[in-house]
């Protein structure tokens, strides 16, 4: 695999451009004109300019926008959302918050925060609190992400309650910046 920097990755795009351009034949004006059939070509299709850089510089490629993320907050009254202040995720099933964390993780921002829910029934207190400290810590020690471990992070579960249903009692867990431990310590409203 290559380094991994800007001039290795402006190098094997024009390569790959190139090669691409010519092994397809392209006709400019009826690709060009067309946004649809330009994004095919460059990054929307398995036979992409942007799939072919990623596999010469030894990484994988994952279309489909990955990082959209459920809201943010900025200091901004415009709608922009740049730079942002908060970054929040909402998943309403825990089994699908590994993703969310690591979503949160790879951005930076001064504050991230997390919300889920325990339900009756379905996933207990304890098996999704179990869920978001695996996730995070075993995400966060993938990556060397500086920013991220400059980030407050803040999780909250809606905990559905046992003796009055439909009604959800919050607990939250804080993780300030350059945390040491390998679990977090909740807390309840």
């Amino acid at each position: 695999s290559l380094p991994i920097n800007a001039q290795t990755f402006f190098n094997t795009f024009l390569t790959s451009y190139n090669k691409k351009f010519t092994e397809k034949n392209m006709i400019w004006d009826g690709i060009w004109t067309d946004t649809c059939s330009w994004s095919k070509f460059m990054i929307n299709n398995d036979d992409s300019v942007i799939k072919d850089v990623s596999g010469d510089i030894g990484l994988r490629y994952h279309k489909g926008e990955p990082l959209r993320l459920d809201a943010v907050f900025t200091e901004s009254d415009e709608w922009d959302w740049f730079p942002i202040s908060i970054a929040l995720e909402h998943e309403n099933n825990p089994a699908g918050l590994h993703g969310e964390i690591r979503k949160l993780i790879s951005i930076d921002c001064q504050l991230k925060v997390a919300i889920t829910y325990s339900l009756l029934g379905e996933k207990s207190i304890k098996w999704v609190k179990d869920k978001i400290e695996k996730s995070f810590f075993s995400s966060l020690s993938e990556t060397n992400f500086l920013s991220s471990r400059n980030s407050e992070y803040l999780f909250i579960i809606g905990n559905e309650l046992h003796d009055c249903p439909q009604k959800l009692a919050w607990e939250y867990a804080i993780c300030r910046h350059h945390f040491q431990r390998e679990s977090l310590i909740w807390c309840d409203n």
